[in-house]
């Protein structure tokens, strides 16, 4: 659900800066510049984002795998009883 949410609000700011800067009165060059600087500001964000959920989604399953070894050596104590 946030993935989308990202990607939509990536989107929508994408083309909410490709129209501010085809209608800004510079010439083509500084507006092809400007529009090559929004999108590398926009990789370098969504890139963040990513890298963010890697670590959440990293902690999540170390946090599963330590529940997986309690259950596994309760188990293994109550067979061994």
């Amino acid at each position: 659900m946030k993935t989308n949410a990202l990607f939509a609000f990536l989107a929508g700011a994408a083309a909410g800066a490709v129209f501010a800067l085809l209608y800004a009165p510079d010439k083509g060059e500084k507006t092809r510049q400007k529009l090559a600087d929004k999108i590398k500001e926009g990789a370098d964000y969504g890139s963040e984002s990513v890298n963010e959920m890697i670590g959440k989604i990293q902690e999540k399953a170390k946090e599963g795998i330590e529940k997986v070894k309690e259950s596994i050596d309760k188990v293994s104590q109550e067979a061994a009883k």
